[in-house]
């Protein structure tokens, strides 16, 4: 998804052209990607102490030789990623495998055109992450939600979904699939819905560049808000992300 660019992901990209199977290491390419993914918590991460933890218990394992028997790049970002999360608790900071050289992440990098339209595609075909939208017995609303989409791609849905259910006497935000959001545009449009007043929801803080930007509710949206009601938001285990943001 494409707001893993403004995630911590970190990209073990070990040069090996038109390979498309894993990369096999040796000790000096463990030495180097170690030693790498270390560096980057260190410098990036938006913790600093806990950047510190997880680059130190990466660097202890390695010197440890846990990571000898790893042969190829998926397996060392797979066992990385189990290892990182386990000192961070953090689900977003993961070791991704490349067999190609990948560039670092910016602040505002954004999807290429290939990749906007490659998702749009994806996306289009699960009806950009919404499912069942219905009036309940007792006149009640309820929207099934698996993924929070492009806003762009979105907007209209959300517009008919939210005049849909004008009438209903409460809403029930099923997200008990929805793994998160494609953009961190998404969810603070369908919270417009349902404020009256711009609310500031949360805000994204890049370290290397030492930037913010905050995300607010729009004022207005298209069609009417659903204001004054009781809103009711079911989660579960898989409930990850943006949609735990907008729980």
């Amino acid at each position: 998804m494409t707001f893993l660019r403004l995630l911590p992901v970190l990209i073990l990209a070990l040069p090996s052209p038109g390979r498309a199977d894993p990369l096999k290491l040796d000790a000096a390419a463990r030495d180097r990607v170690v030693d790498r993914v270390a560096a980057l918590l260190i410098a990036e991460y938006v913790d600093p102490a806990v950047g510190k933890a997880a680059a130190a218990a990466v660097r202890d394992k390695h010197a440890k030789k846990e990571y000898d028997a790893l042969a190829d790049g998926k397996a060392l970002a797979d066992r990385l990623t189990a290892d990182l999360q386990a000192v961070t608790k953090d689900k977003h900071l993961r070791a991704g495998y490349s067999p190609d050289p990948r560039p670092a992440p910016k602040a505002d990098d954004g999807p290429s055109p290939a990749e906007r339209a490659a998702m749009r595609r994806g996306m289009a075909r699960v009806n950009h992450g919404l499912g069942r939208v219905e009036v309940l017995p007792g006149n009640v609303g309820y929207v099934e939600v698996r993924v929070f989409a492009d806003p762009a791609d979105t907007a209209a849905k959300w517009a008919g979904v939210f005049a849909l259910l004008a009438d209903a006497d409460a809403l029930v935000l099923d997200l008990r699939e929805c793994g998160g959001a494609v953009s961190p545009d998404a969810t603070p449009l369908v919270c417009s819905y349902l404020f009256d007043e711009p609310l500031h929801l949360y805000s994204i803080y890049w370290r290397p560049a030492d930037s913010t930007r905050q995300f607010w509710t729009q004022r207005s949206v298209p069609g009417a808000k659903f204001l004054g009601k009781d809103v009711y938001v079911l989660t579960s285990r898989k409930t990850f992300s943006g949609a735990e943001q907008i729980a």
